[in-house]
């Protein structure tokens, strides 16, 4: 019990470095050229107001509702928030699965959920519903604001959902260890 206690506190750990890395990696190139203010700034605003980005050939959506409803900041946090909890939860399920059914399904799972994004990004115009199904797609701010579709999940309901489905896959995983014999292999 305590083996998957401290494994389920790692996965989470483990998430949050990684979006710490993540947001860190994607500031850093930019240090040269960053203006220190909490705005938005001249060449995203230009963007999101006039729509010229395909005559530069810029290949990013900037909305600029999106940009009216946080500061720069702001979203910067949101969006470490939302990679911890899907990378968390992504990793409780997959910890869940392995010790509950088996590594392969963990395995099928990981890969079922990074398809699932790419057939996001595809279908979500004719099925909506599957932003809801797929926790890579919920990084998405724009997403996430339901300016990619309607109906979209909330940054409310994505938390909700990651701590209630984070309590039972933890339950879970309790009871599978302490009812299954493990192969142990080099574990502590």
């Amino acid at each position: 019990m305590r083996w998957a206690s401290a494994k389920l506190i790692r996965i989470w750990i483990s998430a949050v470095m990684f979006a710490t890395v993540t947001v860190i990696l994607s500031i850093l190139p930019l240090i040269p050229h960053l203006e220190w203010t909490f705005q938005w700034g001249k060449v995203y605003n230009t963007l999101a107001l006039t729509g010229e980005g395909d005559a530069y050939h810029v290949k990013l959506f900037f909305s600029y509702e999106l940009m009216k409803e946080n500061s720069a900041l702001m979203t910067v946090l949101l969006m470490f928030t939302l990679l911890w909890i899907v990378t968390g939860l992504t990793g409780t399920v997959l910890f869940a699965l392995s010790v509950c059914v088996g590594r392969t399904a963990a395995l099928f799972t990981g890969t079922f959920f990074a398809v699932l994004s790419v057939v996001f990004a595809n279908l979500y115009i004719w099925q909506e519903w599957i932003g809801f199904l797929s926790p890579f797609s919920w990084i998405d701010l724009l997403l996430l604001y339901g300016k990619v579709c309607r109906p979209a999940p909330s940054f409310a309901m994505i938390c909700i959902v990651a701590v209630v489905l984070g309590i039972i896959l933890y339950i879970l995983s309790l009871k599978a260890v302490q009812t299954k014999d493990l192969d142990w292999i080099e574990e502590e």
